[in-house]
Protein backbone atom coordinates (compact mmCIF):
# COMPACT_ATOMS: atom_id res chain seq x y z
CA UNK A 1 0.00 0.00 0.00
CA UNK A 2 1.34 3.40 -0.76
CA UNK A 3 2.88 5.43 2.06
CA UNK A 4 2.56 8.97 2.37
CA UNK A 5 5.44 10.24 4.85
CA UNK A 6 5.03 13.66 4.99
CA UNK A 7 2.42 14.99 7.67
CA UNK A 8 1.97 18.83 5.54
CA UNK A 9 1.36 17.10 2.11
CA UNK A 10 -2.24 18.22 0.91
CA UNK A 11 -4.16 16.62 -1.31
CA UNK A 12 -3.69 18.10 -4.60
CA UNK A 13 -0.02 17.65 -3.87
CA UNK A 14 -0.63 13.81 -3.49
CA UNK A 15 -2.69 13.96 -6.17
CA UNK A 16 -0.08 15.05 -8.41
CA UNK A 17 2.79 12.91 -6.75
CA UNK A 18 0.65 9.68 -7.52
CA UNK A 19 -0.16 10.69 -11.31
CA UNK A 20 3.79 11.22 -11.52
CA UNK A 21 4.31 8.22 -10.42
CA UNK A 22 2.15 5.47 -12.59
CA UNK A 23 2.02 7.98 -15.61
CA UNK A 24 -1.69 7.96 -15.90
CA UNK A 25 -3.36 11.01 -17.19
CA UNK A 26 -5.93 13.36 -16.44
CA UNK A 27 -8.29 11.89 -19.28
CA UNK A 28 -6.99 8.01 -17.96
CA UNK A 29 -7.67 8.70 -14.58
CA UNK A 30 -11.07 10.49 -15.21
CA UNK A 31 -12.51 7.71 -17.18
CA UNK A 32 -11.32 4.83 -13.89
CA UNK A 33 -13.48 7.53 -12.44
CA UNK A 34 -16.12 8.16 -14.39
CA UNK A 35 -16.07 11.57 -14.33
CA UNK A 36 -14.74 14.60 -16.83
CA UNK A 37 -10.92 14.95 -17.50
CA UNK A 38 -11.24 18.84 -16.78
CA UNK A 39 -11.88 17.87 -13.40
CA UNK A 40 -9.00 16.12 -12.55
CA UNK A 41 -6.95 19.63 -13.50
CA UNK A 42 -8.72 21.07 -10.86
CA UNK A 43 -8.07 18.84 -7.77
CA UNK A 44 -4.36 19.03 -9.21
CA UNK A 45 -4.44 22.37 -9.17
CA UNK A 46 -6.79 22.92 -5.70
CA UNK A 47 -9.17 25.22 -7.53
CA UNK A 48 -12.09 23.30 -6.13
CA UNK A 49 -13.51 21.82 -3.29
CA UNK A 50 -11.99 18.01 -2.56
CA UNK A 51 -13.65 15.29 -4.02
CA UNK A 52 -16.36 13.75 -3.21
CA UNK A 53 -16.46 10.63 -0.58
CA UNK A 54 -17.08 8.32 -3.63
CA UNK A 55 -14.53 9.52 -5.41
CA UNK A 56 -12.08 9.33 -2.45
CA UNK A 57 -12.91 5.45 -1.93
CA UNK A 58 -12.27 4.85 -5.85
CA UNK A 59 -8.97 7.12 -5.49
CA UNK A 60 -7.55 5.45 -2.61
CA UNK A 61 -8.34 2.14 -4.77
CA UNK A 62 -6.81 2.99 -7.96
CA UNK A 63 -3.37 4.13 -5.87
CA UNK A 64 -3.95 1.61 -3.58
CA UNK A 65 -3.87 4.20 -0.63
CA UNK A 66 -5.50 4.11 2.95
CA UNK A 67 -8.60 5.53 2.96
CA UNK A 68 -7.96 7.55 6.09
CA UNK A 69 -4.82 8.97 5.04
CA UNK A 70 -6.28 10.24 2.07
CA UNK A 71 -8.70 11.59 4.08
CA UNK A 72 -5.99 13.28 6.46
CA UNK A 73 -4.82 14.66 2.95
CA UNK A 74 -8.02 16.81 2.41
CA UNK A 75 -7.83 17.96 6.06
CA UNK A 76 -4.49 19.89 4.93
CA UNK A 77 -5.42 20.79 1.56
CA UNK A 78 -6.33 24.61 1.24
CA UNK A 79 -9.70 23.92 0.75
CA UNK A 80 -10.94 21.03 2.92
CA UNK A 81 -14.72 20.71 2.27
CA UNK A 82 -15.81 17.51 1.02
CA UNK A 83 -18.49 18.49 -1.36
CA UNK A 84 -21.91 17.20 0.21
CA UNK A 85 -24.11 18.39 -2.98
CA UNK A 86 -24.50 16.32 -6.16
CA UNK A 87 -21.64 17.74 -8.44
CA UNK A 88 -19.65 20.49 -8.83
CA UNK A 89 -20.81 23.94 -10.21
CA UNK A 90 -18.26 25.92 -13.00
CA UNK A 91 -17.57 28.24 -10.25
CA UNK A 92 -16.89 27.27 -6.84
CA UNK A 93 -12.95 27.96 -7.57
CA UNK A 94 -13.73 31.37 -7.93
CA UNK A 95 -16.69 32.08 -4.98
CA UNK A 96 -15.13 33.35 -2.45
CA UNK A 97 -12.87 35.79 -3.98
CA UNK A 98 -15.47 36.70 -6.21
CA UNK A 99 -18.31 36.91 -4.63
CA UNK A 100 -17.56 39.99 -2.30
CA UNK A 101 -15.87 42.10 -5.13
CA UNK A 102 -19.17 41.66 -7.64
CA UNK A 103 -21.64 43.89 -7.25
CA UNK A 104 -24.57 42.52 -8.22
CA UNK A 105 -27.21 44.46 -6.64
CA UNK A 106 -29.52 45.66 -9.95
CA UNK A 107 -29.63 41.52 -10.51
CA UNK A 108 -30.11 40.67 -7.51
CA UNK A 109 -33.34 43.13 -7.24
CA UNK A 110 -34.24 42.54 -11.06
CA UNK A 111 -34.53 38.57 -10.19
CA UNK A 112 -36.87 39.30 -7.14
CA UNK A 113 -38.97 41.03 -9.54
CA UNK A 114 -39.21 38.42 -11.56
CA UNK A 115 -39.51 35.67 -8.72
CA UNK A 116 -43.18 37.77 -8.61
CA UNK A 117 -44.44 37.39 -11.41
CA UNK A 118 -42.39 34.50 -13.43
CA UNK A 119 -42.53 30.46 -12.94
CA UNK A 120 -39.12 30.08 -14.77
CA UNK A 121 -35.96 32.21 -14.60
CA UNK A 122 -33.26 31.45 -16.91
CA UNK A 123 -29.84 32.99 -15.83
CA UNK A 124 -27.21 32.58 -18.88
CA UNK A 125 -23.71 33.28 -19.78
CA UNK A 126 -20.76 31.82 -20.88
CA UNK A 127 -18.53 29.84 -18.23
CA UNK A 128 -17.19 31.39 -15.39
CA UNK A 129 -19.16 34.89 -15.74
CA UNK A 130 -20.84 34.49 -12.37
CA UNK A 131 -24.33 32.99 -12.72
CA UNK A 132 -23.77 30.45 -9.82
CA UNK A 133 -22.33 33.00 -7.41
CA UNK A 134 -25.39 34.97 -8.18
CA UNK A 135 -28.12 32.37 -8.15
CA UNK A 136 -26.56 31.14 -4.92
CA UNK A 137 -26.82 34.63 -3.62
CA UNK A 138 -30.13 35.36 -4.01
CA UNK A 139 -30.94 31.29 -2.66
CA UNK A 140 -29.09 32.45 0.24
CA UNK A 141 -31.96 35.71 0.64
CA UNK A 142 -34.78 34.04 0.54
CA UNK A 143 -36.93 33.03 3.63
CA UNK A 144 -39.70 30.71 2.26
CA UNK A 145 -38.66 26.96 1.41
CA UNK A 146 -36.05 26.64 -1.05
CA UNK A 147 -34.16 23.58 -2.64
CA UNK A 148 -30.65 24.26 -4.33
CA UNK A 149 -29.41 21.60 -6.63
CA UNK A 150 -25.89 21.66 -7.63
CA UNK A 151 -26.24 19.49 -11.42
CA UNK A 152 -23.59 17.79 -13.13
CA UNK A 153 -22.44 15.94 -16.19
CA UNK A 154 -24.38 12.40 -14.60
CA UNK A 155 -27.74 14.32 -13.83
CA UNK A 156 -30.52 12.69 -14.62
CA UNK A 157 -34.51 14.03 -14.10
CA UNK A 158 -34.74 10.99 -11.84
CA UNK A 159 -31.66 12.22 -9.82
CA UNK A 160 -33.65 15.67 -9.46
CA UNK A 161 -36.76 13.95 -8.44
CA UNK A 162 -35.48 12.50 -5.85
CA UNK A 163 -33.20 15.10 -4.65
CA UNK A 164 -36.20 18.00 -4.35
CA UNK A 165 -37.39 14.94 -1.56
CA UNK A 166 -40.00 13.37 -3.19
CA UNK A 167 -38.44 9.72 -2.23
CA UNK A 168 -41.32 8.74 -0.17
CA UNK A 169 -43.58 9.59 -2.81
CA UNK A 170 -41.50 8.74 -5.96
CA UNK A 171 -42.70 5.22 -7.88
CA UNK A 172 -39.55 4.22 -9.80
CA UNK A 173 -41.65 3.02 -12.74
CA UNK A 174 -43.68 7.18 -12.55
CA UNK A 175 -42.99 9.88 -14.58
CA UNK A 176 -39.95 11.83 -12.81
CA UNK A 177 -41.23 15.22 -14.32
CA UNK A 178 -44.51 14.62 -13.33
CA UNK A 179 -43.75 14.28 -9.28
CA UNK A 180 -41.34 17.45 -9.69
CA UNK A 181 -44.23 19.31 -10.57
CA UNK A 182 -46.74 18.17 -8.00
CA UNK A 183 -43.90 19.02 -5.70
CA UNK A 184 -43.85 23.14 -7.43
CA UNK A 185 -47.51 23.20 -7.00
CA UNK A 186 -48.08 21.72 -3.49
CA UNK A 187 -46.27 24.32 -1.76
CA UNK A 188 -44.58 27.74 -2.93
CA UNK A 189 -40.70 26.69 -3.32
CA UNK A 190 -37.82 28.51 -4.73
CA UNK A 191 -35.86 25.78 -7.13
CA UNK A 192 -32.35 26.16 -7.84
CA UNK A 193 -30.88 24.34 -10.57
CA UNK A 194 -27.75 25.31 -10.64
CA UNK A 195 -25.05 24.25 -13.69
CA UNK A 196 -27.92 22.51 -16.03
CA UNK A 197 -26.51 21.45 -19.82
CA UNK A 198 -29.10 21.59 -21.82
CA UNK A 199 -26.81 20.71 -24.55
CA UNK A 200 -25.89 17.53 -22.78
CA UNK A 201 -26.12 13.96 -25.16
CA UNK A 202 -28.29 11.63 -23.39
CA UNK A 203 -30.19 14.02 -20.75
CA UNK A 204 -30.50 17.48 -22.71
CA UNK A 205 -33.92 16.84 -24.27
CA UNK A 206 -35.60 15.68 -20.75
CA UNK A 207 -34.67 18.87 -19.50
CA UNK A 208 -35.87 20.53 -22.00
CA UNK A 209 -39.15 18.98 -21.65
CA UNK A 210 -38.70 19.65 -18.00
CA UNK A 211 -38.35 23.19 -18.13
CA UNK A 212 -41.48 23.53 -20.73
CA UNK A 213 -43.81 21.75 -18.33
CA UNK A 214 -42.36 24.34 -15.27
CA UNK A 215 -42.84 27.46 -17.54
CA UNK A 216 -46.16 26.38 -19.22
CA UNK A 217 -47.78 24.87 -16.28
CA UNK A 218 -49.57 26.14 -13.14
CA UNK A 219 -47.96 26.53 -9.93
CA UNK A 220 -47.37 28.81 -7.04
CA UNK A 221 -43.61 28.19 -6.87
CA UNK A 222 -40.27 29.54 -9.27
CA UNK A 223 -37.64 27.76 -10.68
CA UNK A 224 -34.03 29.03 -11.55
CA UNK A 225 -32.17 27.52 -14.17
CA UNK A 226 -28.28 28.91 -15.11
CA UNK A 227 -27.02 27.54 -17.96
CA UNK A 228 -24.78 27.71 -20.75
CA UNK A 229 -26.71 27.73 -23.41
CA UNK A 230 -30.74 28.58 -23.54
CA UNK A 231 -32.82 25.41 -24.20
CA UNK A 232 -34.03 25.07 -27.78
CA UNK A 233 -37.45 26.54 -28.41
CA UNK A 234 -37.63 28.60 -25.60
CA UNK A 235 -39.21 31.32 -26.90
CA UNK A 236 -42.63 30.03 -27.89
CA UNK A 237 -43.32 28.70 -24.61
CA UNK A 238 -46.54 30.38 -23.31
CA UNK A 239 -45.95 32.16 -20.70
CA UNK A 240 -42.48 32.93 -21.95
CA UNK A 241 -39.78 32.22 -19.59
CA UNK A 242 -37.45 35.56 -17.42
CA UNK A 243 -33.64 35.34 -19.26
CA UNK A 244 -31.31 36.85 -18.01
CA UNK A 245 -27.94 37.85 -19.60
CA UNK A 246 -24.49 37.97 -17.19
CA UNK A 247 -21.84 40.00 -18.64
CA UNK A 248 -18.64 40.27 -16.25
CA UNK A 249 -16.65 42.49 -13.96
CA UNK A 250 -16.57 46.06 -14.50
CA UNK A 251 -13.17 47.55 -14.96
CA UNK A 252 -12.80 48.59 -11.73
CA UNK A 253 -13.80 45.42 -10.27
CA UNK A 254 -11.58 43.32 -12.51
CA UNK A 255 -8.84 45.43 -10.87
CA UNK A 256 -9.86 44.70 -7.55
CA UNK A 257 -9.99 40.88 -8.16
CA UNK A 258 -6.89 40.43 -10.04
CA UNK A 259 -4.75 42.73 -7.08
CA UNK A 260 -6.16 40.34 -4.67
CA UNK A 261 -5.32 36.90 -6.83
CA UNK A 262 -1.72 38.57 -6.30
CA UNK A 263 -1.28 40.60 -9.57
CA UNK A 264 0.72 43.96 -8.25
CA UNK A 265 -1.36 47.05 -7.93
CA UNK A 266 1.28 48.95 -9.23
CA UNK A 267 1.05 47.34 -12.53
CA UNK A 268 0.79 49.26 -15.78
CA UNK A 269 -3.00 50.56 -15.79
CA UNK A 270 -3.16 50.34 -19.95
CA UNK A 271 -1.53 46.53 -19.46
CA UNK A 272 -4.03 45.97 -16.95
CA UNK A 273 -6.71 47.34 -18.91
CA UNK A 274 -6.01 45.29 -21.69
CA UNK A 275 -5.91 41.83 -20.06
CA UNK A 276 -9.48 43.25 -18.88
CA UNK A 277 -10.55 43.62 -22.63
CA UNK A 278 -8.99 40.58 -23.60
CA UNK A 279 -11.31 38.63 -21.29
CA UNK A 280 -14.29 40.79 -20.86
CA UNK A 281 -14.11 40.82 -17.49
CA UNK A 282 -14.81 37.39 -17.07
CA UNK A 283 -14.00 36.36 -13.64
CA UNK A 284 -12.97 32.41 -14.39
CA UNK A 285 -10.76 34.05 -17.44
CA UNK A 286 -9.05 36.67 -15.24
CA UNK A 287 -8.19 34.08 -12.50
CA UNK A 288 -6.80 31.55 -15.06
CA UNK A 289 -4.83 34.67 -16.35
CA UNK A 290 -3.35 35.33 -13.17
CA UNK A 291 -2.49 32.41 -12.39
CA UNK A 292 -0.50 32.15 -15.94
CA UNK A 293 1.13 35.25 -14.96
CA UNK A 294 2.29 34.43 -11.42
CA UNK A 295 3.61 30.99 -12.55
CA UNK A 296 5.13 30.75 -15.75
CA UNK A 297 5.89 34.29 -16.46
CA UNK A 298 7.30 35.49 -12.65
CA UNK A 299 4.30 38.19 -12.56
CA UNK A 300 5.55 40.18 -15.81
CA UNK A 301 2.08 41.11 -17.79
CA UNK A 302 3.73 42.68 -20.37
CA UNK A 303 5.31 39.27 -21.18
CA UNK A 304 1.86 37.45 -20.97
CA UNK A 305 0.50 39.67 -23.15
CA UNK A 306 2.78 39.79 -25.86
CA UNK A 307 3.25 35.81 -25.79
CA UNK A 308 -0.38 34.54 -24.96
CA UNK A 309 -2.67 34.64 -27.48
CA UNK A 310 -5.12 32.71 -26.22
CA UNK A 311 -7.13 31.62 -23.50
CA UNK A 312 -5.88 28.38 -20.68
CA UNK A 313 -8.14 25.88 -19.16
CA UNK A 314 -11.51 25.40 -18.95
CA UNK A 315 -12.70 28.69 -20.83
CA UNK A 316 -10.59 27.64 -23.92
CA UNK A 317 -12.56 23.99 -23.74
CA UNK A 318 -15.76 25.78 -23.21
CA UNK A 319 -16.00 27.87 -26.48
CA UNK A 320 -14.35 24.94 -28.75
CA UNK A 321 -16.67 22.79 -27.65
CA UNK A 322 -19.37 25.55 -28.29
CA UNK A 323 -17.94 26.01 -31.95
CA UNK A 324 -17.45 21.87 -32.74
CA UNK A 325 -21.50 21.87 -32.41
CA UNK A 326 -22.29 24.57 -34.92
CA UNK A 327 -23.54 24.30 -38.59
CA UNK A 328 -21.87 25.17 -41.44
CA UNK A 329 -23.89 28.37 -41.93
CA UNK A 330 -23.86 29.14 -38.06
CA UNK A 331 -20.15 28.51 -38.15
CA UNK A 332 -19.77 30.97 -41.30
CA UNK A 333 -22.11 33.83 -39.65
CA UNK A 334 -19.42 33.63 -36.16
CA UNK A 335 -16.45 34.17 -38.80
CA UNK A 336 -17.94 36.88 -40.31
CA UNK A 337 -18.83 38.48 -37.00
CA UNK A 338 -15.35 37.96 -36.45
CA UNK A 339 -14.11 39.84 -39.03
CA UNK A 340 -16.36 42.48 -38.72
CA UNK A 341 -14.66 43.32 -35.14
CA UNK A 342 -17.98 45.26 -34.21
CA UNK A 343 -21.18 45.68 -33.29
CA UNK A 344 -23.69 44.93 -35.93
CA UNK A 345 -27.98 45.33 -36.06
CA UNK A 346 -29.93 42.32 -37.40
CA UNK A 347 -31.26 44.25 -40.45
CA UNK A 348 -27.42 44.78 -41.64
CA UNK A 349 -26.63 41.05 -40.98
CA UNK A 350 -29.41 39.76 -43.23
CA UNK A 351 -27.98 42.77 -45.72
CA UNK A 352 -24.43 42.31 -45.74
CA UNK A 353 -23.79 38.53 -44.89
CA UNK A 354 -22.33 36.93 -48.07
CA UNK A 355 -25.50 35.49 -50.08
CA UNK A 356 -23.73 32.45 -50.92
CA UNK A 357 -26.75 30.06 -51.76
CA UNK A 358 -28.97 32.54 -53.33
CA UNK A 359 -32.20 31.01 -52.22
CA UNK A 360 -35.60 32.70 -51.26
CA UNK A 361 -35.27 31.13 -47.31
CA UNK A 362 -32.01 32.86 -46.91
CA UNK A 363 -32.66 35.62 -44.84
CA UNK A 364 -34.83 33.16 -42.50
CA UNK A 365 -31.63 30.46 -42.75
CA UNK A 366 -29.49 33.46 -41.13
CA UNK A 367 -32.21 34.90 -38.52
CA UNK A 368 -31.96 31.38 -37.65
CA UNK A 369 -28.40 31.34 -36.89
CA UNK A 370 -27.99 34.09 -35.56
CA UNK A 371 -30.41 33.54 -32.80
CA UNK A 372 -28.92 29.61 -32.47
CA UNK A 373 -25.63 31.64 -31.71
CA UNK A 374 -27.15 33.93 -29.02
CA UNK A 375 -29.03 30.86 -27.72
CA UNK A 376 -25.42 29.26 -27.17
CA UNK A 377 -23.90 32.27 -25.09
CA UNK A 378 -21.71 32.73 -28.10
CA UNK A 379 -23.19 36.64 -29.12
CA UNK A 380 -24.12 39.29 -26.87
CA UNK A 381 -26.63 42.43 -28.43
CA UNK A 382 -27.22 45.85 -27.07
CA UNK A 383 -29.59 48.20 -28.31
CA UNK A 384 -30.41 45.77 -31.24
CA UNK A 385 -27.27 45.32 -32.60
CA UNK A 386 -25.14 41.87 -32.22
CA UNK A 387 -21.58 40.85 -31.52
CA UNK A 388 -19.36 38.45 -30.26
CA UNK A 389 -18.57 37.59 -26.65
CA UNK A 390 -14.81 39.21 -26.05
CA UNK A 391 -13.70 36.14 -25.23
CA UNK A 392 -15.06 34.28 -27.81
CA UNK A 393 -14.06 36.54 -30.41
CA UNK A 394 -10.58 36.28 -29.73
CA UNK A 395 -10.46 32.76 -30.05
CA UNK A 396 -12.69 32.14 -32.72
CA UNK A 397 -9.62 34.65 -34.73
CA UNK A 398 -7.55 31.78 -33.56
CA UNK A 399 -10.00 29.02 -34.67
CA UNK A 400 -10.20 30.84 -38.12
CA UNK A 401 -6.60 31.16 -38.88
CA UNK A 402 -6.19 27.65 -38.24
CA UNK A 403 -9.32 26.76 -40.07
CA UNK A 404 -7.49 28.65 -43.60
CA UNK A 405 -4.57 27.37 -43.12
CA UNK A 406 -5.64 23.90 -42.76
CA UNK A 407 -7.97 24.86 -45.99
CA UNK A 408 -4.53 25.89 -47.96
CA UNK A 409 -2.33 22.96 -47.10
CA UNK A 410 -5.22 20.63 -48.37
CA UNK A 411 -5.74 22.80 -51.59
CA UNK A 412 -1.67 22.51 -52.60
CA UNK A 413 -2.32 18.29 -52.42
CA UNK A 414 -5.10 18.38 -55.34
CA UNK A 415 -5.84 21.91 -56.08
CA UNK A 416 -9.74 20.87 -55.33
CA UNK A 417 -11.02 24.28 -55.24
CA UNK A 418 -14.08 22.63 -52.85
CA UNK A 419 -11.67 22.45 -50.03
CA UNK A 420 -11.60 26.11 -49.87
CA UNK A 421 -14.71 26.47 -48.12
CA UNK A 422 -13.50 29.56 -46.24
CA UNK A 423 -11.82 31.47 -48.78
CA UNK A 424 -14.55 30.82 -51.29
CA UNK A 425 -17.19 32.20 -49.02
CA UNK A 426 -15.91 34.39 -47.12
CA UNK A 427 -14.73 37.97 -48.44
CA UNK A 428 -11.28 38.77 -46.46
CA UNK A 429 -10.09 41.77 -48.24
CA UNK A 430 -11.49 43.84 -46.07
CA UNK A 431 -11.00 41.82 -42.52
CA UNK A 432 -9.35 43.75 -39.32
CA UNK A 433 -7.64 40.87 -37.54
CA UNK A 434 -4.08 40.54 -39.32
CA UNK A 435 -4.93 37.65 -40.96
CA UNK A 436 -2.46 38.01 -43.90
CA UNK A 437 -0.57 39.02 -41.36
CA UNK A 438 -0.58 36.37 -39.38
CA UNK A 439 -0.21 33.68 -42.24
CA UNK A 440 2.85 35.11 -43.25
CA UNK A 441 4.68 35.05 -39.74
CA UNK A 442 3.33 30.68 -39.82
CA UNK A 443 4.33 29.85 -43.31
CA UNK A 444 5.83 32.51 -45.69
CA UNK A 445 5.68 29.89 -48.41
CA UNK A 446 2.41 28.09 -48.29
CA UNK A 447 0.43 31.29 -49.73
CA UNK A 448 2.42 31.40 -53.00
CA UNK A 449 2.64 28.01 -53.52
CA UNK A 450 -1.27 27.57 -53.13
CA UNK A 451 -1.68 30.87 -54.75
CA UNK A 452 -0.19 29.42 -58.11
CA UNK A 453 -2.38 26.38 -57.88
CA UNK A 454 -5.44 28.27 -57.65
CA UNK A 455 -4.05 30.61 -61.32
CA UNK A 456 -4.47 27.18 -63.10
CA UNK A 457 -8.05 26.76 -62.44
CA UNK A 458 -8.84 30.32 -62.42
CA UNK A 459 -10.80 30.30 -65.37
CA UNK A 460 -13.67 28.32 -63.93
CA UNK A 461 -16.73 29.44 -63.47
CA UNK A 462 -17.18 32.58 -60.71
CA UNK A 463 -19.67 30.66 -59.06
CA UNK A 464 -17.36 27.98 -57.95
CA UNK A 465 -14.31 30.23 -57.30
CA UNK A 466 -16.42 32.40 -55.30
CA UNK A 467 -14.25 34.70 -53.06
CA UNK A 468 -10.90 32.68 -53.37
CA UNK A 469 -9.28 34.67 -56.32
CA UNK A 470 -10.10 37.76 -54.40
CA UNK A 471 -8.93 36.56 -51.30
CA UNK A 472 -5.60 35.09 -52.77
CA UNK A 473 -4.93 38.52 -54.29
CA UNK A 474 -5.29 40.03 -50.55
CA UNK A 475 -3.05 37.12 -49.13
CA UNK A 476 -0.80 37.03 -51.63
CA UNK A 477 0.17 40.61 -52.07
CA UNK A 478 1.34 40.62 -47.70
CA UNK A 479 3.20 37.65 -48.99
CA UNK A 480 4.73 39.65 -51.93
CA UNK A 481 4.94 42.78 -49.92
CA UNK A 482 7.28 41.13 -46.66
CA UNK A 483 9.33 39.59 -49.71
CA UNK A 484 10.50 42.65 -50.85
CA UNK A 485 10.83 43.66 -47.49
CA UNK A 486 13.15 40.76 -46.77
CA UNK A 487 15.22 41.47 -50.33
CA UNK A 488 15.31 45.27 -49.40
CA UNK A 489 17.41 44.52 -45.77
CA UNK A 490 19.69 41.51 -47.95
CA UNK A 491 20.67 44.48 -50.37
Amino acid sequence: MAQTSNKDQNFPTWLENQLRRTGLSNRQLAKKLGVLPALIGKWRRGDVKTPKLENMVELAKIFNEDLNVLMELVKNSRQPIIDKHRGDTETDSIVVEVEDIIDRKDELKKLDEYRQRSRLILITGILGIGKSILAKTFYNLQSQEKILFKCNYKTSIKDIAEYVELSSEYDLIGDPIRFILQKLKRDRHLLVLDNLDLEHPEHGESYRQLLEQIAETGHQSCVIVTCRSLPRGYLSWEPSPEVMRLNGLTESEAYNFLVSLGISPESDRELLKALFNKYGGNPFGLRLAARDILDNFKGDLSAYLKHSTLFVGDLHDEIQNSIQHLSNLELELLYWLALQKEAICLGDILKEFPDRYKTSSRSTDINKAVKELDRRSLLQSHDSEFYLQTEVQTYVEIYFLNAVQSELEDFLLDADVYKLQWLRCLNLSDEQIKLRDRLFRRDPELMGQAYGNLEVISRQPEKIIGHAIANFNYLNLGLHTATRAEKTLVL
